[in-house]
């Protein structure tokens, strides 16, 4: 794949020097090679090539680059995980490669593709889009008042399901960060929160 879109000959004498030299040029053109990995489906990354490159046969959901690398950011926290946190400030990192704000901080600098940080207005307003086309479910753990941790799941986890492994989650880690929530959000929170307390007093 990365052949094809690269225009790059893989076949014949001499391939595994040219793939050598491609790899050299993107790592040269990015300042120093990206720490952050993902696995995503095909369709995803074709769908949103075919955006960039303006081709008339355009696939039934297109994705911006912007929805790409924010499904890249998630899944390379997520992995092969049913269930996984993702901060606000991990999406802004690892939508550009980086695993932690100080390697962003660190690097940033020595890329050449003029690539900035996604505000974190953007980052929610993307999450929503991507969220109401059903690429993944989140729900954000709290106490119906504040929310501490939001998790996120590609794997088609119901709300219900997903809300009561969140917690369960949470309940393990204890991290705390306050994250904005909806009225359903802030209903499944309150119950199982209720839930949660009630077990941990029997």
């Amino acid at each position: 794949m990365g052949c094809k879109v690269l225009n790059v000959d893989s076949s014949g004498a001499g391939a595994d020097k040219r793939l050598q030299n491609e790899h050299d040029n993107v790592v040269k053109h990015c300042g120093l090679a990206a720490q952050a990995t993902v696995s995503i489906r095909a369709e995803w990354f074709w769908n949103c090539l075919y955006g960039l490159r303006g081709n008339e046969d355009r696939p039934d959901m297109p994705l911006s680059y912007r929805e790409f690398s924010v499904l890249c950011a998630i899944l390379s926290k997520l992995g092969n995980k049913d269930l996984e946190s993702c901060t606000w400030q991990e999406i802004q990192c690892r939508a550009l490669g980086y695993t932690t704000k100080a390697e962003m901080n660190r690097l940033m600098p020595h890329r050449r593709d003029g690539a900035k940080a996604l505000t974190r207005q953007q980052i929610r307003s993307t999450l929503n889009d991507l969220e109401r086309c059903g690429f993944f479910a989140r729900y954000a753990v709290g106490n119906g008042e504040k929310c501490f941790l939001t998790y996120f799941s590609f794997k088609g986890l119901n709300r219900t399901e997903l809300a009561k492994r969140a917690l369960e989650a949470y309940g393990q880690r204890r991290r705390r960060r306050p994250l904005r929530r909806s009225d359903e959000d802030k209903r499944l929170a309150e119950e199982q929160w209720a839930a949660f307390k009630a077990k941990r007093r029997s």
